[in-house]
Order: structure tokens, then sequence, then C-alpha cells
């Protein structure tokens, strides 16, 4: 879709917003900033408990600017993947980006994507961040490590890094290809990942074009550490770790529609097994852990780093709750 104007692509621009009230009108505000027209703004809120929605509609109805803007809300709380689910469907421009409802995206972001995807006919592009504090100060560049800034669907589907999906920009048409995001998919930027890598046309751009705050989106936790806490962390992240590789597994079998699988679904089901395994151990069951190494799985270093680990924390939490009961 292009603008008959102006013969270029109309492009989307979500911002993804969701009890972030404090800082939703330097989000809004970076989006209305941007250079790049034809855009299409969407401000959309995952059905919040403060009054970010009410800010977002204020600013809509103040714009006077050239851009077009709508501002949408899930009727229930969808999370983060069923929200860009949601966001995606009432996309009409050619290309999509968002920002998160706390970030910033800097004013000339959209115009370095656009011009980036077009020369070189690239399916998606990312970039580096600028971090800032709470108040917005602004401290150090944040690369993406140079081994996966180019990511291949091998390296996605072994480490725990994909793309910079909160400085980005790719082709709609290209991801129709693929189903909806899992609802209990949490780190959406290795899911794209992988999408990208399977198109294979990616490229990263190390200038900052977004500035991304540290310490306030939904996943930072102010939690006092405990081993209980640090046991519950690991399960959160093999939880979320099998929950990614579950997505990557269900789009691979859509795009063996148009690439080959080069031996990916072996490769997949094995880490499946390994991380359900971490599971087991974490959780403590033993019967499952030794049926799993028996049945299924050889017993490597990484489960034995695993085992050590877990048992770690074990002595740790006792030592830990007989200080606690001694205090008390």
């Amino acid at each position: 879709m292009s603008d008959k104007v102006t013969d270029r692509p109309v492009v989307t621009f979500v911002v993804l917003a969701y009890n972030q009230e404090e800082y939703i009108r330097e989000a809004v505000n970076g989006a209305f900033a941007q250079t790049y027209s034809p855009l299409e703004i969407i401000l959309s809120d995952d059905c919040p408990t403060d009054c970010t929605f009410e800010i977002m509609q204020e600013m809509a109805e103040k714009y006077q600017g050239n851009h077009e803007v709508r501002v949408r809300r899930n009727s229930s709380n969808l999370s983060f993947a069923g929200h860009i689910n949601e966001a995606h469907k009432g996309a009409s421009g050619e290309f999509i980006t968002w920002s998160a409802g706390d970030d910033i995206a800097l004013f000339d972001r959209t115009t370095i994507f656009v011009d980036a995807l077009l020369s070189e006919g690239l399916d998606m592009v990312h970039s580096a961040l600028l971090e800032i504090d709470l108040e917005g100060k602004e401290s150090n560049v944040r690369q993406h490590p140079s081994n996966v800034r180019q990511p291949s669907m091998q390296s996605v589907a072994l480490q725990t890094r994909g793309v910079i999906t909160q400085s980005f920009c790719f082709r709609k048409s290209a991801f129709d290809i693929f189903d909806q995001l899992s609802r209990d998919v949490t780190h959406e930027a290795i899911v794209y990942g992988f999408r990208a890598a399977s198109l294979g046309k990616i490229r990263y751009i190390s200038e900052p074009l977004t500035k991304y705050r540290i310490g306030s989106g939904i996943s930072t936790s102010n939690v006092r550490y405990t081993p209980l806490h640090r046991q519950n962390e690991a399960i959160k992240v093999i939880r979320w770790r099998m929950t990614t590789l579950n997505q990557i597994k269900h789009d691979l079998e859509i795009s063996t529609k148009f690439k080959p699988k080069y031996g990916l679904e072996d490769l997949i089901n094995t880490e499946l097994a390994k991380w359900e395994l971490f599971h087991y151990i974490n959780k403590g069951n033993l019967p499952a852990v030794f049926e799993a190494i028996r049945t299924r799985y050889v017993f490597n270093k990484d489960i034995l780093w695993e085992v050590i680990r877990t048992f770690k924390y074990q002595a740790t939490k006792n030592i830990f709750s007989k200080s606690i009961k001694n205090e008390i």
C-alpha cells in the first residue's frame, strides 16, 4: 500500500501501552514527531487500570499534525503477545513499527528504517538503543552482539537473543505468512528473529534510534532477593524459553512451505526436551527427571550444571530458612 501523492509506502507506527501513564506522553510525542510520511499512528492500550488510555485519547484529539492518528483499546487485558496480535490486525501500512509506552522513538527513526528496507529489499531492520533512566537521563548505547545482528534460524533456536523489537520495522506482507503469536509468548524478540531469519532479509543499524527506558517495563522486578525468588525466576525463564521454542516449532512448520527445514525440527525438539528437563529439576520432580533421562535424553554437561545449581539453591534455601526462624 502506498500514498498516491508521495508514492511512498504507508507505514503503521503502533504505540503499545499498558499502565504507563507516567511515560505515555513522551512515547506518543515520539510517534507524533516522526518525519516520515505517510504515517498511520495507532495508539493501542491493553485495558489498563490507570489513566494511560485517557491520556492517549486527549493527545489524539489535540494533535494537529499531518499523520493519521487512531486510538484503540482492548476490551480485556490480552498480555503483550495478544496485544501485538490485535494491533497487527488493525494496521493498514505496508510496513509496521512499534514503540512501547515507556520508550521514545527518535524523530527520524521511521525514515531511516524505510529507506533501508526499500533500498535493500529487506523484510526487517532493527537498531541499537539509547538507554535512559526513569527520569529520562541518557546513559549508554546498547548494541546488539555482532554474532546475532543478522541471526540465522539455527542461532535463534539455540540462543536467547533475537532482534531488537524495541526499535525495529518489518514488511507486513512477509509476516502475514505466519499465524498470530501464542498468547503465552513473552519474548517476542526471539520469535520475530526466527521469522526474519527464515525469510532471509534482515539488517542491523548500529545507530541508536530509540530511547529505551530502564527499570520501568512490565517485566521489571523489584522483589527483594531471596533463594525462593531466585528459584521462581529460574522457573519463569524456563517457561518463557519453552513457550518461545513451541512458537518457533509452529512457525517452522509454516516456513517449510517456502524454505527447507535444514534439520531444524530435530534441533528444536532436542532443545524443548532439555528445557523440559530443566523444569523438572527446578521443580524438584526427581522421578520425572530420571524417567526423562532414561527414555529421551542423554545426560550432558548442561543438565549436570543445572542439577548442581539447583542442589546449591536447595542448600542455600535451607540455610536461609533457618536464619529466618532464628530471627523470629
